[in-house]
């Protein structure tokens, strides 16, 4: 072996064609599993279909924003839930919760006999 070579590993034998062709591995295609969908699938995979890196580039990082902002809304919403029901248990073992003020649960209490 020859000073400074790296041996890199080999994944198969056309990667060997691939690199010596300068291509790109696409997608591996079986005789059997060959079908319309195969097309439908280079095309969404195609940058220039799509309108150029620089668009689809846009489109990744706005999908990578609304996923962020819809995963720390959800971690908001579960703080919230949290601090409502620790606010709710700390009312009632604290018993200032311990009778409803609505006028719907307002009981008349009447003496015995003076019916």
């Amino acid at each position: 072996m020859f000073k400074g070579h790296v041996q890199r590993p080999r994944i198969s034998p056309d990667s060997d064609i691939l690199a010596a062709n300068n291509l790109i591995y696409v997608a591996h295609l079986l005789g059997t599993q060959f079908s319309e969908t195969v097309f439908a699938q280079l095309k969404e995979s195609d940058m220039w279909a799509r309108g150029g890196a620089d668009k689809v580039i846009e489109e990744v990082e706005s999908k990578e924003a609304a996923a962020a902002d819809r995963s720390f809304r959800s971690w908001l919403d579960d703080i919230d839930h949290r601090a409502r029901d620790a606010w709710r248990s700390y009312k009632a073992r604290t018993g200032q919760r311990n009778q409803r003020s609505t006028s719907a649960t307002k009981v008349k209490i009447v003496q015995a006999g003076s019916l």
